[in-house]
Parts: structure tokens; sequence; C-alpha cells
């Protein structure tokens, strides 16, 4: 009986707006959940009028088959709302933490553009010379989706620091328009230096007023924001004291015409990263650097011996690289067998990412 349509292969060229999760729930809830799930998906594939909109999503996914393929296919589908149910959702479909009074969208304008921010103040109440840590999401993710996801605020940064979740410009790319920042072939509409201007318009704004610290400045991201908290880095490493990028899209204008000084940098990343290999490649036709070359080149300029191989050391699933005589820390996280992610847990992408900066 035909009723399981096949996913498209569209659907997994979108899996670079997915945040996935390395744990797997098993036992009795996965396989009760993922049976309802299932029985659920048959129904409403049963009683969908021809002519609706959810019909014609369908019927563009492909033609129906029967195959014992379609059903893995679905159950893989399944499988991965399970994983991320079980795990909190990981940040792909995450809810942003409840509303305070100390969360505001603020306005900034740069070169004549109004431009818009999440600013988290403090738990603790301090208003004064604080740290500022920017978080930037991935493509497709706005500044809400990025807040959901980043635990920043349950670490110790959200007691002592100001956590600002910029939104990025909102770019067409192969007709579909997403949030993107600068570098990647998919920002269209802006570039790493106009996104650079925003960040240090956002810094001066909050100094300003008395709230930020300008010594004390840092950024952290997740794939394309993972790159552009580099390139952050690499254009102004005189606005940021510390960067980390986690399964980072390090696209060569993200990274390149750097200014040659020194900026403490921390890489996390998974050997089993789908989306941006670990050993370089190409995207939506064009290339990224690999992760040794982005850790070579940010050690060069942070003055390490890069004649050298950087040191290894292994705990559990990750490996700690260094390079040697640096003036600043320079640190891979390779973490074995993990995928493209937001990392909730060995490595913990929030956690790592505060204990770098402070």
């Amino acid at each position: 009986m035909n009723f399981l349509p096949r996913p498209s292969q569209r659907a997994g060229e979108r899996a670079e707006q997915q945040i996935n999760q390395s744990g797997k729930p098993r036992g009795i809830f996965r396989r009760g959940l993922t049976g309802a799930l299932a029985a659920a998906a048959a129904l409403s594939l049963s009683f969908v009028p021809q002519g609706s909109p959810e019909a014609q999503a369908q019927s563009s996914m492909g033609s129906l088959s029967s195959s014992a393929g379609d059903l893995e296919d679905l159950a893989g589908i399944i499988n991965g709302i399970v994983g991320g149910l079980q795990n909190g959702g990981g940040g792909g479909a995450g809810t942003a933490p409840s509303t305070d009074t100390r969360l505001s969208e603020r306005s900034f304008t740069v070169n004549g553009k109004t431009r818009k921010a999440l600013v988290k103040m403090p738990k603790s109440g301090l208003r004064s010379n604080l740290p500022v840590v920017f978080m930037f999401g991935g493509w497709q993710h706005d500044a809400n989706k990025a807040r959901s996801y980043a635990g920043l605020e349950n670490t110790a940064a959200g007691d002592s620091a100001i956590i600002v979740y910029p939104e990025p410009v909102r770019s067409t790319f192969k007709g579909e328009t997403y949030p993107a920042w600068g570098g990647a072939p998919y920002a269209t509409n802006t570039t790493r230096s106009a996104d650079v201007a925003f960040f240090r318009q956002i810094v001066s704004t909050l100094a300003s007023e008395g709230k930020a610290d300008r010594n004390r400045v840092y950024a952290t991201g997740l794939s394309n924001g993972g790159g552009m908290a580099l390139g952050l880095g690499c254009a102004a490493p005189d606005l940021v004291k510390g960067v980390v990028g986690v399964s980072g899209a390090y696209y060569t204008p993200t990274v390149s015409n750097c200014v040659n000084a020194s900026v403490p940098t921390m890489i996390i990343h998974g050997t089993g990263d789908a989306i941006v290999n670990y050993n370089g490649g190409s995207r939506h036709g064009a290339s990224y650097l690999s992760i040794n070359q982005v850790h070579r080149q940010f050690a060069a300029r942070n003055k390490c011996d890069v004649s050298k191989a950087p040191s290894a050391s292994t705990k559990g699933n990750i490996t700690t690289y260094r390079y040697q005589g640096c003036a600043v820390s320079t640190v891979v996280k390779k973490v074995e067998g993990g995928g493209h992610t937001w990392y909730p847990s060995n490595p913990d992408a929030a956690q790592e990412s505060w204990n770098f900066f402070k």
C-alpha cells in the first residue's frame, strides 16, 4: 500500500540549518514514541485533503513508495525527532528561555543602516563595566534561535556578563531568503566588514552607556556563526579578547586578509561533521579551510612556533591540540565522531566558551 512518502533530497540539503545531537535515546521511551509518531504520520497522510498546502508539500517530496527503504527513511526522521526531544532539542527546534526584564531588543545604526540585537543583562544585577559575549547563530538562524540553544545564560556568563545575540542580515540564496553572516557564499546581502562594523557599534554604544568594558569583549558561534566569530578575530583583533568557533564554516573570505595581531582562539570541531568537513572542502560552490589550516593560520598570528606540530592530549572522545610558544592561547578540540552541532556535552560548547574567555 502506497502511503509513505520518500523524503526529498532537498530536505537533506537543508541539514545545514539543523542542530544535531550526539546522544541517542534508547529503550522503551524511544520505541514507544517512535511507533506513536509513525502511526500519527501514516494517519495524517491518509486524511490530508488533496488540494491543501500540506498535500502539495507532500507531493513535492517525491513519488510514493511502499519499499523497506521508505520505512527506514521515515524511521530515521522520527528517530531524529525523538533524539531531539530526549536531548532537549539541541537548539534545532528549541524554545528561547523565558523573557524577563533583563532581556531587551536594541537597535543600532551603523553606516546609515539600522540593525537589531538581543541584549541580555546579567542575573546578578550588575550594570556597569561588564564583559560582553557575542553569540552568533548558524545560517538560517535569527537571534532568537541562536539564544534558544546557546546555553550561555546557564553558565557563569549569565551571572556576570552582557550576552549579545546580534540579528544577521537576511540574504537571498538560490531563491530562498535566510539570516546569514558575511563571508559565506549564501550571505549575498552583507559582508564580513559590514558585520564587523555592526559589532563595533554595539560595543561602542554599550560602553558609552557605562555598561560594557571595551577590554573584555568575546565572541563565540555555531557553523556560519563560528566562522563569523573567528572572522571577527581575524578582522578586528583590537575589538575582541577571545574567539571560539564551534562546528565553524571557515570559508576563505571569512578568515582571509587578517590584521596581523594576536587574539586567543579556540576551535571545537567533530571528525564526523558531514556539513563542514574537518579536513576542509567545498560547499555551496565555495571552498572552506580545514581545521588544521585555520589552526595554523591563527597560530602564526598568535606568535606560536608553527615549525613544530602542536602537542596533543586525549581525554575520552576529545583530543586537544596546542601550538607551543604562543603569545596567547591557540587551541583545537577535536571531537571524535562529533557531528555538525552546538555541543550540549562532551564537550559543552557554552561552558567551554566561557571557560576559555574568563
